[in-house]
């Protein structure tokens, strides 16, 4: 009682009884109570099933299975791949499930409540409709309640509404569960519990956690469901082919079998996508951004247009002082610094004003004091007098000011058309006490929100991107077209009521295309602007901090959400700005940019492995050949050709522009190349079938040319060449060699005969040329498409 007392004291909380032991036990028992139903997140075993039972695991784990069964157990080596792939999606399933699962809105798990008129503290899920809460400064208000007594109750609902006044609540007003109480105090009926109250809609909001959505990992996953409806039955073929029709017996043509089926799965590549994506987020992770979702990094690397909120954003969240100017008015002749100095000191709860102001001016004097009022909103003013030098005024102008200082209040009002917050010192003369209406003027205080240090780095480096920046705020428009001006968003008078704007889809479209800042901003109308955004073909990205902005961060492509914000945005975000600071976006996207650009090339490296085994093993069954390889040597060919290089080429820096259909380009780059070796391959089949050459020299003549050819494909995917670029393509050339020679025996290789030497020799000398013509085929037969179809 005594805290309660010192804040006011003609609160008297015991005047409110609240429940009896009794009736809280009777609305416990008929479900009445505030517990919160559980989120509807996977299970631990839901999310093992999910990513253990998929085709691609189910083709995969067949084909070990099968290889065991022969006993060529060296053959099984692409199986690590298979295994590690899976884990990275099981960890990142059960991360985001974690994240989700300790998702609170609320950041303090208790309360006071009154129960038989006697205070008490209580668990919030232990709280019951109808019982009594006792409100007072820096409490979070846990359910929705109505007022039974309030003494100048102020509550911030920012985190509700966006809006970063606080808002004076009388007697009889209804508070909504997650705001806060700034000051005053009151005792409040809970009306609303568990899932009922606001509270618990905006938490399920927030728990129904969306997976960004990555164009490149669909894209790899379209292309492999297309390929499994491919491989088993070509797989099933080419067994057919080879144990019936060539008479091969049932181990070699199983393993030669899965070796095809190995070769079309570019199951390499996804592995890749993940430890890329992985690497990002650690990267930035070191630049203080946590990125919750992989695919968070490439959707934002893919962004076009970026929505944000203005305070806390672009702005530190605190104004600062940036003029102090002297009226004159008074004819007092105390230093009008000094006073507000002294008035800010005489109170030891200082709002975001006083702090401000004490940073400009210092400590200030200690005078004696006689009375003081502290600030509200209801009075938007605070008030003390001195012993000796009478009664100061610091506050609104608009409420201090009578009628008399029109021109003064005349040159506020142009300070507020430039986005200036004024705050006015006032001298009450005599030795009156409290007559705010006879307050003379002594002076005017600037003040501005404080731009970020980057802000215009990072808002520049968006603008050289064509990333179109949006400011969605819940201040005033001409506050947040203020800040846009300074920050070069929007020149003079540019801004827009997102509150005047009609409630219809096309009014909306237009006005989110053609204007840049939006002030009163509500949390539906963020929503309709994302959305409208999204429908006109652009990728967007939110940022945002407040429970407020929950619902336009799930509209949005990507959600960011500064780590000042609440818990219920950050746990459904897919990026956390971990020091609250936008200006490490470029970071972000950069990072993106690397992932996006570099797989898109390496994608090639893989496709050129699933063309060729594809076409190969159609033309093989279709002429009666059986496949020249078995799967150790599609693991040796892929190890140099493929994995490695990728690897090292997929780390590099890469910052350009993401460019539409990535994986398309991908294949258009890998075909000429996979068809050049399917050409080869099926002439060195052909030498096997007539016996050109003997046995043991065909895999020689199949492998070291597909080898010299791969090479190749990598040399072309590696330009624009650079000394490190280079230096790759002499190791993936030494490793060749090395693997042919010290693995020769599991490689089932001998020493090359004279014939098989001139095929190897005239193979490497011809395949160049032939994957040119290839690729000049392939455009002509593209550019022959698109003018069928009607396309430039």
């Amino acid at each position: 009682m005594d805290a309660i007392d010192q804040h006011n004291t003609h609160f008297k909380p015991e005047s409110c009884q609240g429940l009896s032991e009794q009736e809280v036990e009777q609305r416990r028992s008929n479900g009445q109570g505030n517990s919160m139903p559980p989120a509807g997140t996977k299970t631990v075993g839901q999310i093992l099933v999910a990513n253990i039972l998929t085709w691609f695991n189910f083709i995969n784990s067949a084909i070990f299975i099968l290889i065991l069964l022969t006993g060529r157990v060296i053959n099984t080596l692409f199986m690590g791949v298979v295994l590690i792939n899976t884990l990275i999606g099981i960890i990142q399933e059960l991360r985001a499930k974690f994240v989700i699962d300790k998702l609170r809105v609320l950041t303090e798990s208790h309360a006071t409540v009154i129960r038989e008129g006697q205070q008490k503290t209580i668990r919030f899920d232990e709280a019951v409709l109808d019982d009594v809460l006792l409100l007072l400064p820096g409490t979070q208000v846990f359910a929705d309640c109505r007022i039974i007594d309030s003494q100048e109750l102020e509550i911030d609902e920012s985190t509700l509404t966006g809006e970063s006044d606080p808002v004076t609540r009388q007697t009889g007003e209804q508070v909504l569960s997650g705001s806060f109480v700034v000051s005053g105090s009151a005792c409040a009926r809970i009306v609303k519990v568990g899932a009922d109250s606001h509270l618990y809609r905006l938490t399920m909001d927030a728990k129904r956690y969306i997976r960004a959505s990555s164009a490149l990992l669909s894209a790899i996953s379209k292309l492999i469901r297309v390929l499994s409806v491919i491989i088993v039955p070509l797989g099933a073929l080419l067994f057919a082919n080879q144990y019936w029709r060539i008479g091969i017996d049932w181990q070699e043509a199983v393993i030669r079998s899965s070796a095809a089926m190995i070769g079309m799965i570019p199951e390499g590549l996804v592995l890749l996508t993940s430890i890329a994506l992985a690497l990002g987020v650690i990267r930035l992770a070191n630049k203080r951004a946590l990125v919750q979702e992989l695919a968070g990094i490439e959707v934002l690397a893919r962004t076009d247009v970026i929505c944000l909120d203005k305070t806390g954003t672009l702005t530190a969240g605190f104004p600062a002082v940036t003029e102090f100017v002297l009226l004159d008015e008074t004819g007092n002749s105390t230093d009008p610094r000094l006073a507000a100095a002294a008035i800010v000191n005489a109170f030891e709860d200082k709002n975001a004003t006083a702090r401000a102001v004490s940073d400009y001016l210092g400590p200030g004097p200690d005078w004696a004091v006689k009375s003081k009022t502290p600030f509200s909103s209801a009075r938007k003013y605070s008030r003390v007098s001195f012993e000796q030098f009478g009664t100061w005024y610091l506050g609104s102008p608009v409420t201090l000011l009578g009628p008399k200082y029109e021109e003064l209040l005349d040159r506020v009002e142009q300070y507020a058309d430039q986005g200036i917050r004024v705050v006015l010192l006032a001298h009450l003369p005599g030795s009156l006490d409290d007559r705010p209406e006879l307050a003379v003027p002594a002076a005017l205080i600037l003040m501005e929100d404080q731009i970020r240090p980057q802000a215009h780095d990072a808002l520049a480096y968006f603008s050289q991107n064509r990333v179109a920046i949006k400011i969605m705020s819940g201040d005033h428009p001409k506050a947040a077209a203020a800040i846009g001006r300074r920050l070069g968003l929007v020149s003079e008078g540019e801004a827009i009521n997102a509150a005047g704007i009609p409630d219809d889809p096309q009014a909306i479209k237009d006005a989110v295309e053609t204007h840049t800042v939006f002030g009163n901003t509500t949390p539906r109308r963020k929503q309709q602007l994302i959305r409208a955004l999204r429908e006109d073909g652009h990728t967007v990205a939110m940022v945002g901090d407040g429970v407020n902005d929950v619902s336009a961060l799930r509209e949005a492509d990507c959600s960011i959400v500064m780590a000042s914000g609440a818990d219920a945005a950050k746990g459904m975000s897919h990026i956390i700005l971990l020091d609250s600071d936008f200006t490490v976006m470029p970071s972000v996207v950069q990072e993106g940019r690397r992932v996006i650009g570099n797989i898109s090339r390496v994608a090639s490296l893989f496709l050129v492995k699933t063309t060729y085994a594809c076409c190969l093993s159609l033309v093989l069954v279709l002429l009666g050949l059986a496949y020249p390889f078995d799967p150790i040597h599609q693991t040796m060919l892929g190890s140099f050709a493929i994995g490695l290089p990728s690897f090292f080429l997929a780390l590099e820096k890469n910052f350009d522009p993401v460019r539409p259909n990535i994986m398309r380009r991908a294949v258009l780059k890998a075909v000429p190349g996979g068809l050049t070796i399917a050409t080869y391959l099926v002439g060195i089949a052909a030498a096997e079938k007539l016996a050109w050459l003997s046995p043991d020299q065909i895999r020689l003549a199949a492998v070291i040319p597909t080898g010299v050819i791969s090479l190749m494909v990598l040399f072309r995917i590696s330009r624009p060449l650079n000394w490190k670029r280079v230096l790759l393509l002499i190791a993936m050339a030494a490793v060749f060699a090395a693997e042919g020679v010290i693995f020769s025996s599991y490689l089932d290789f001998s020493w090359p005969e004279t014939a098989t030497q001139l095929v190897i020799l005239a193979a490497s000398l011809l395949a160049y040329p032939l994957m040119l013509a290839w690729e000049a085929l392939l455009k002509t037969l593209l550019a022959k498409m698109l003018r069928w179809r009607g396309k430039p």
